[in-house]
C-alpha cells in the first residue's frame, strides 16, 4: 500500500477542495475499496477502506477540518527550514583545513556557513550557520 502524507492525499483531493469534492472522492474510493467488494484480496483493501473512512470523517466536519489543516500546516512548516537567504555556490570561498577542503561563507552574526566539497552535487541544499540559527539555501545553477 502506498504511503500517504495526509488525508487529502488519501482522498486524492487538494486542500482547497470543497465539501462536495471531498464527498464525491470519498464515495468513489469507498465503493472501489469496500471489503465486501474485495473479499478475495489479502486484506490490503480493508486497510485502504479504513484510511479512506477515517480521512473523510475528519475532513467532512468543518471544525475538525480546520484543526487538521492547522496541524498539517504546522507540520509542513516545521519540516522546511526557514531560509534567511539564497546564495550562489560561487559566493563561497575555498579554505583548506585538517579535515580537507571546505567552502565557507561568513554569516551576519560572525559565524560561518560550511559547505563541504563532497556535498557539492549540483542540487540546491540548505546550510546552517555554525553559530546562530540562520539557514541559507545554496544554489548551483547560474
Amino acid at each position: 500500500m502506498p504511503k500517504f502524507k495526509n488525508y487529502y492525499e488519501i482522498l486524492d483531493c487538494s486542500q482547497d477542495s470543497t465539501q462536495d469534492d471531498l464527498k464525491r472522492a470519498y464515495q468513489s474510493l469507498i465503493l472501489k475499496h469496500h471489503p465486501d467488494k474485495n473479499s478475495g484480496n489479502d486484506g490490503e483493501n480493508n486497510i485502504d477502506f479504513h484510511l479512506i473512512d477515517k480521512a473523510y470523517k475528519v475532513l467532512r466536519d468543518v471544525e475538525m477540518r480546520k484543526t487538521y489543516d492547522a496541524e498539517l500546516t504546522q507540520t509542513e512548516f516545521c519540516e522546511r527550514p526557514l531560509v534567511f537567504d539564497t546564495v550562489h555556490r560561487k559566493e563561497f570561498v575555498r579554505e583548506s583545513s585538517n579535515s580537507g577542503d571546505v567552502l565557507t561563507r561568513s554569516c551576519r552574526c560572525g559565524g560561518v556557513y560550511f559547505l563541504p566539497e563532497e556535498e557539492v552535487s549540483g542540487e540546491n541544499i540548505f546550510v546552517a550557520c555554525d553559530e546562530c540559527s540562520l539557514v541559507i539555501e545554496v544554489i548551483y545553477k547560474d
